[in-house]
């Protein structure tokens, strides 16, 4: 199971990445790293890095303790399927609205435009800040952490999920503007492919089907046992 996590976490981070670029790349790119020496840049950029999968750790937790106290109220397979239908309603009716305040939230508040002193501290921490933007992408991976319906689980898949981000964005990072360029395709249709790809999963995860992994079989035992919970 925990192999699982691991890989469905950090496969969904390294898709997600694409859209990061999109909406985190300038953010990466403004890190006030210019006169720092070589190693002090590369310290930076991983604290940045480290803030953000700080948060999408904990995160994890929150998200991964709702999904333990649904499941008391619901069976596996209900949760799974409902959860996946719910994500496919969110992506359908309209996502914008993330990307709209995600926007606001950065012009009311923008960490680079701070006065302090951009020292390991600033780096970290403006990781942790980027981390709590509202995203689509990172919305759909708290749906997975969810449904996994474990508080130790959903941080696994959140921790992985936060470290598959990471390649391309610190490639990125190398390449600047010319990447982001070569980027200025439809964010918002590809995170909704990806959004119903997932929720496709989350639905067949549900369904009961006894395949390992993909739709592991739940006992009328199991769902019988959840219920008096």
């Amino acid at each position: 199971m925990t192999a699982y996590l691991i890989y469905s976490g950090f496969t969904l981070g390294l898709l997600s990445s694409l859209h990061c670029i999109g909406m985190c790349g300038p953010l990466a790119l403004a890190l006030p790293v210019g006169s720092l020496s070589p190693p002090q840049k590369e310290i930076g950029r991983s604290l940045y890095h480290l803030g953000r999968i700080t948060t999408y750790s904990f995160l994890g937790v929150v998200f991964g303790l709702i999904g333990e106290k649904a499941k008391l109220f619901l069976n596996q397979q209900v949760f799974s399927l409902s959860l996946g239908l719910t994500v496919i309603l969110f992506f359908v009716i309209d996502i914008s609205k993330l990307h709209m305040l995600s926007n606001i939230v950065l012009k009311k508040f923008n960490p680079l435009n701070s006065k302090i002193s951009k020292g390991p501290v600033f780096f970290y921490t403006f990781g942790v800040f980027n981390g709590f933007l509202p995203c689509t992408t990172v919305f759909l991976a708290l749906s997975g952490a969810v449904a996994s319906a474990s508080m130790l689980n959903a941080l696994i898949f959140m921790l992985f999920y936060g470290l598959g981000t990471v390649p391309l964005l610190y490639f990125f990072m190398f390449s600047g503007s010319k990447i982001l360029k070569s980027f200025n395709f439809s964010f918002t249709k590809s995170t909704k492919y990806l959004a119903f790809v997932f929720s496709i999963l989350l639905i067949i995860r549900g369904l009961n089907l006894k395949i390992p992994y993909l739709s592991p079989g739940i006992t009328k035992t199991e769902i019988t046992v959840c219920h008096e919970k």
